[in-house]
């Protein structure tokens, strides 16, 4: 990290490069926590979370994407990439509480604690993915 601020040269202030760092370091935290949670509870199978896991690509995708268009100076289409990762967010949430809602129809209270963990882990990797793309939008502005 300290060899990019030294180096990086961009119409950005060193500030929003390292929020911008620190916010992509938190995705990958949250989703090493998901991993090291679902190893601790000896979760087998996370099938079930599969539309939750593809939204969330999703937005990895379209914060990628934000990233190119904020170095081409696109500040139209960054916006549009932006507005969706908050709608994806959105549905991440939504989804997260419908699974939740699932499991608490069951009987078996370990299930119900240990995916709901997983479940709550999910949602702050969604989180954070919607955190890094308002620091994008944050650097966008400062170019316009």
């Amino acid at each position: 990290m300290k060899e990019l601020l030294d180096v990086f040269i961009a119409p950005y202030d060193k500030e929003s490069i390292y929020r911008m760092i620190t916010q992509l370091d938190w995705i990958t935290l949250s989703v090493r926590h998901f991993i090291l949670e679902i190893e601790a509870y000896g979760i087998l199978s996370i099938q079930e979370y599969q539309p939750i896991f593809e939204v969330l690509v999703e937005m990895a995708t379209l914060l990628e994407q934000g990233v190119t268009h904020l170095s081409k100076k696109s500040p139209k289409r960054l916006t549009r990439e932006i507005d969706l990762i908050h709608h994806k967010y959105n549905h991440v949430v939504e989804l997260c509480a419908q699974s939740i809602a699932k499991l608490l129809k069951q009987d078996d209270y370990k299930r119900i604690i240990t995916h709901k963990e997983i479940l709550t882990q999910l949602k702050e990797v969604a989180k954070r993915l919607q955190v890094t793309a308002n620091s994008l939008e944050d650097m966008a502005i400062k170019v316009v």
